[in-house]
Protein backbone atom coordinates (compact mmCIF):
# COMPACT_ATOMS: atom_id res chain seq x y z
CA UNK A 1 0.00 0.00 0.00
CA UNK A 2 2.95 2.38 0.39
CA UNK A 3 2.94 2.96 4.16
CA UNK A 4 4.00 0.94 7.21
CA UNK A 5 0.40 0.85 8.46
CA UNK A 6 -2.76 1.35 6.44
CA UNK A 7 -6.19 1.34 8.04
CA UNK A 8 -8.91 1.00 5.46
CA UNK A 9 -12.53 1.43 6.37
CA UNK A 10 -15.11 -0.30 4.23
CA UNK A 11 -18.68 0.79 4.43
CA UNK A 12 -20.24 3.51 6.51
CA UNK A 13 -21.56 2.45 9.85
CA UNK A 14 -21.61 4.39 13.09
CA UNK A 15 -19.69 1.75 15.07
CA UNK A 16 -16.64 1.85 12.78
CA UNK A 17 -13.53 3.97 13.45
CA UNK A 18 -13.74 7.66 12.58
CA UNK A 19 -11.05 10.29 12.04
CA UNK A 20 -10.69 10.35 15.84
CA UNK A 21 -8.52 7.27 15.46
CA UNK A 22 -5.85 9.55 14.02
CA UNK A 23 -5.50 11.28 17.41
CA UNK A 24 -5.39 7.91 19.16
CA UNK A 25 -2.64 6.67 16.84
CA UNK A 26 -0.54 9.77 17.56
CA UNK A 27 -0.42 8.63 21.22
CA UNK A 28 1.40 5.40 20.24
CA UNK A 29 5.17 5.45 20.73
CA UNK A 30 6.98 5.40 17.39
CA UNK A 31 4.20 6.96 15.33
CA UNK A 32 5.36 10.39 14.25
CA UNK A 33 2.76 11.39 11.65
CA UNK A 34 -0.49 10.15 10.22
CA UNK A 35 -2.48 11.09 7.16
CA UNK A 36 -6.12 10.53 6.36
CA UNK A 37 -8.38 10.36 3.37
CA UNK A 38 -11.40 12.47 4.26
CA UNK A 39 -13.95 10.18 2.56
CA UNK A 40 -13.80 7.77 -0.31
CA UNK A 41 -16.31 8.03 -3.17
CA UNK A 42 -18.11 4.87 -2.02
CA UNK A 43 -18.46 6.25 1.49
CA UNK A 44 -19.86 9.53 0.17
CA UNK A 45 -22.48 7.63 -1.82
CA UNK A 46 -23.47 5.73 1.30
CA UNK A 47 -23.61 8.92 3.38
CA UNK A 48 -25.80 10.68 0.81
CA UNK A 49 -27.88 7.56 0.12
CA UNK A 50 -29.29 7.81 3.64
CA UNK A 51 -31.13 10.86 2.33
CA UNK A 52 -31.95 9.07 -0.92
CA UNK A 53 -29.11 10.82 -2.75
CA UNK A 54 -26.32 9.26 -4.79
CA UNK A 55 -22.93 11.00 -4.93
CA UNK A 56 -20.84 11.00 -8.08
CA UNK A 57 -18.14 13.15 -9.59
CA UNK A 58 -16.97 13.79 -13.13
CA UNK A 59 -13.93 15.57 -14.47
CA UNK A 60 -13.98 17.20 -17.88
CA UNK A 61 -11.96 19.55 -20.01
CA UNK A 62 -12.64 23.24 -19.50
CA UNK A 63 -15.36 23.49 -22.15
CA UNK A 64 -16.72 20.09 -21.10
CA UNK A 65 -16.34 18.60 -24.56
CA UNK A 66 -15.06 15.39 -22.96
CA UNK A 67 -15.61 14.11 -19.44
CA UNK A 68 -15.29 10.97 -17.39
CA UNK A 69 -16.58 9.67 -14.08
CA UNK A 70 -13.88 9.73 -11.43
CA UNK A 71 -13.04 8.50 -7.98
CA UNK A 72 -12.37 11.66 -6.00
CA UNK A 73 -10.30 11.65 -2.82
CA UNK A 74 -9.63 14.44 -0.36
CA UNK A 75 -6.39 14.04 1.61
CA UNK A 76 -4.59 16.07 4.23
CA UNK A 77 -1.22 17.83 4.15
CA UNK A 78 0.58 14.97 5.96
CA UNK A 79 0.26 12.53 3.06
CA UNK A 80 3.83 12.87 1.77
CA UNK A 81 5.25 12.52 5.29
CA UNK A 82 3.34 9.32 6.04
CA UNK A 83 3.84 7.18 2.91
CA UNK A 84 6.78 5.68 1.09
CA UNK A 85 7.13 8.37 -1.57
CA UNK A 86 9.31 6.11 -3.73
CA UNK A 87 6.03 4.41 -4.71
CA UNK A 88 4.72 7.68 -6.17
CA UNK A 89 5.39 8.16 -9.87
CA UNK A 90 4.45 11.36 -11.66
CA UNK A 91 4.37 11.54 -15.45
CA UNK A 92 3.87 15.34 -15.41
CA UNK A 93 4.99 17.65 -12.64
CA UNK A 94 6.69 16.57 -9.43
CA UNK A 95 5.25 15.07 -6.28
CA UNK A 96 6.59 17.82 -4.01
CA UNK A 97 5.40 20.71 -6.15
CA UNK A 98 2.02 19.12 -6.89
CA UNK A 99 1.24 18.50 -3.21
CA UNK A 100 2.47 21.99 -2.25
CA UNK A 101 0.06 23.48 -4.79
CA UNK A 102 -2.70 21.09 -3.75
CA UNK A 103 -2.64 22.42 -0.21
CA UNK A 104 -2.08 26.15 -0.88
CA UNK A 105 -5.78 27.06 -0.80
CA UNK A 106 -6.45 27.16 -4.53
CA UNK A 107 -8.67 24.78 -6.46
CA UNK A 108 -6.07 22.33 -7.67
CA UNK A 109 -6.15 18.66 -8.56
CA UNK A 110 -3.79 15.75 -9.20
CA UNK A 111 -5.17 13.34 -11.78
CA UNK A 112 -4.23 9.84 -12.87
CA UNK A 113 -2.17 9.32 -15.99
CA UNK A 114 -4.92 7.14 -17.49
CA UNK A 115 -7.44 9.97 -17.04
CA UNK A 116 -5.09 12.52 -18.61
CA UNK A 117 -4.57 10.23 -21.59
CA UNK A 118 -8.25 9.43 -22.13
CA UNK A 119 -9.30 13.12 -21.94
CA UNK A 120 -6.12 14.60 -23.54
CA UNK A 121 -5.42 16.73 -20.44
CA UNK A 122 -2.05 18.23 -19.51
CA UNK A 123 -0.27 19.83 -16.58
CA UNK A 124 -1.79 23.24 -15.66
CA UNK A 125 -4.87 22.73 -17.84
CA UNK A 126 -8.08 24.12 -16.39
CA UNK A 127 -10.72 21.45 -15.83
CA UNK A 128 -14.27 21.32 -14.54
CA UNK A 129 -15.28 19.00 -11.78
CA UNK A 130 -18.97 18.21 -11.61
CA UNK A 131 -20.30 17.09 -8.25
CA UNK A 132 -23.65 15.31 -8.30
CA UNK A 133 -25.62 14.84 -5.07
CA UNK A 134 -29.03 13.49 -5.94
CA UNK A 135 -30.75 16.23 -7.97
CA UNK A 136 -28.11 18.80 -7.00
CA UNK A 137 -25.26 19.50 -9.39
CA UNK A 138 -22.29 21.80 -8.84
CA UNK A 139 -19.53 22.76 -11.27
CA UNK A 140 -16.15 23.90 -9.95
CA UNK A 141 -13.07 24.93 -11.93
CA UNK A 142 -9.76 23.31 -10.95
CA UNK A 143 -6.18 23.45 -12.26
CA UNK A 144 -4.21 20.25 -12.87
CA UNK A 145 -1.04 20.50 -10.75
CA UNK A 146 0.20 16.95 -11.24
CA UNK A 147 -0.39 13.81 -13.27
CA UNK A 148 0.46 10.55 -11.50
CA UNK A 149 0.86 7.01 -12.79
CA UNK A 150 1.10 5.72 -9.20
CA UNK A 151 0.30 7.15 -5.76
CA UNK A 152 0.99 5.17 -2.60
CA UNK A 153 -2.27 4.07 -1.00
CA UNK A 154 -4.41 4.88 -4.05
CA UNK A 155 -4.68 1.87 -6.38
CA UNK A 156 -6.95 3.73 -8.82
CA UNK A 157 -4.02 5.96 -9.81
CA UNK A 158 -2.42 4.09 -12.64
CA UNK A 159 -0.68 4.55 -15.92
CA UNK A 160 -3.23 2.72 -18.04
CA UNK A 161 -6.95 2.19 -17.69
CA UNK A 162 -7.89 -1.49 -17.48
CA UNK A 163 -11.62 -0.99 -17.17
CA UNK A 164 -12.42 1.57 -19.82
CA UNK A 165 -12.89 5.26 -19.10
CA UNK A 166 -12.55 6.58 -15.60
CA UNK A 167 -9.74 7.58 -13.38
CA UNK A 168 -8.86 9.08 -10.09
CA UNK A 169 -8.36 12.59 -8.79
CA UNK A 170 -7.16 14.12 -5.57
CA UNK A 171 -8.45 17.65 -5.12
CA UNK A 172 -7.52 20.58 -2.95
CA UNK A 173 -10.08 23.29 -2.38
CA UNK A 174 -9.94 27.00 -1.94
CA UNK A 175 -11.85 29.07 0.55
Amino acid sequence: QGSPLVLYRQGYELNQPTVDIQEQLMQVDGIEKTSKVIASPNQLSKIYSEDGKIFSAELGDYIYLQSSGISLYGIDENYLDSVYTEFNRFTSGTSEKAFDELHNGSNSVIISHSLSESLALHLYDKVRLTFNRGDEQEFVEFTIVGIAAKLAGFPRFRETSFSGPGGASIGGGGD
